[in-house]
């Protein structure tokens, strides 16, 4: 009886594992027909090693998700007033929630809830992060996930506050790098940013990235299409040239030069000047002085 309790059991794990967003309980029935004796005891079974999990499907019939044994270690350590509120923050993953978007989420009264999470807490089994998006929000997240940059600010934050300073520095050494390359793509820029040591871990790409953000919405910089030639992408693309993404220096209009800094528009004697009168192009410095630089 005991081998058969064991092979029922895992039966309906093959089942729900192939099943990530739950399983309805009607197409259990269809897919693994059971008496009803035997259905009440293995899912009894189940639900209490936490190897699955009771859940409310879209169209409102209850239904049965798999748990793997590393999670359902984890909810044996849990109550059932915590379960509810493990799963929510599970799905949140590393954006986490605030106590008032569970309380919506649970129905849970506001003072019993801060209790529960606080509970919760102190096992080890969440914790909490002060978010940048306001300097009272603060989110719920599972002990085990890292927060999202959006909770965080990423390394361009220190505590909650903005660093400036260092998003101006690595931009200038960013613009600098590409103007000396000529052409640099993201990865080679961020390769530079990594071996200049001016953060204590590696930046990742995509935080390059709002740095390059910033330096082409500031005009400093334009993107372009660079023609590499790499034999493993060649081969791999079936093509001889692979192209992708890179960034060089905006060339600017120079005022200098341009038709509107000729000395000529803003003279208030313009009205005297002739080639040959006393005050005349051929005679006059400032007009001289414009020439000299635009052949500069």
């Amino acid at each position: 009886m005991e081998e058969n309790k064991e092979d029922c059991e895992k039966k309906v794990l093959d089942l729900v594992i192939k099943y990530p967003k739950g399983l309805a309980d009607s197409e259990f029935d269809k897919l693994l027909p059971l008496n009803q004796d035997q259905k009440t005891k293995v899912i009894n079974a189940l639900l209490m090693k936490r190897r699955i999990l009771l859940l409310e499907t879209n169209g409102g019939e209850l239904g049965y998700k798999y748990q793997s044994e590393e999670k359902a270690e984890k909810y044996r350590e849990l109550t059932a007033s915590e379960i509810p509120i493990y799963q929510l923050l599970e799905e949140a993953g590393d954006h986490g929630l605030t106590n008032r978007e569970i309380k919506e989420k649970t129905s849970i009264n506001i003072t019993r809830l801060n209790k529960i999470l606080g509970s919760m807490e102190s096992k080890g089994l969440i914790k909490l992060f002060k978010s940048i998006q306001g300097k009272k929000k603060k989110v719920y997240m599972l002990s085990e996930i890292e927060p999202s940059m959006e909770i965080t600010g990423g390394i361009w934050y220190s505590g909650l506050e903005f660093n400036k300073k260092l998003i101006d520095a690595l931009s200038e050494k960013c613009f600098a790098f590409i103007k000396k390359k000529e052409v640099a793509t993201r990865e080679e820029i961020t390769l530079h940013v990594r071996k200049l040591g001016m953060l204590p871990g590696n930046i990742k790409e995509e935080e390059v990235q709002s740095i390059l953000n910033t330096l082409l919405f500031d005009d400093k910089i334009e993107l372009v299409t660079n023609h590499i030639e790499r034999m493993e992408e060649a081969q791999a693309s079936g093509n001889k040239k692979v192209f992708q993404k890179a960034y060089k220096v905006k060339k600017r209009y120079e005022p200098e030069i341009a038709l509107l800094s000729v000395p000529c528009t803003f003279c208030p004697v313009i009205k005297e000047c002739y080639p040959d009168g006393v005050i005349s192009p051929s005679t006059c410095l400032y007009f001289k002085e414009w020439l000299d630089r635009s052949k500069a």
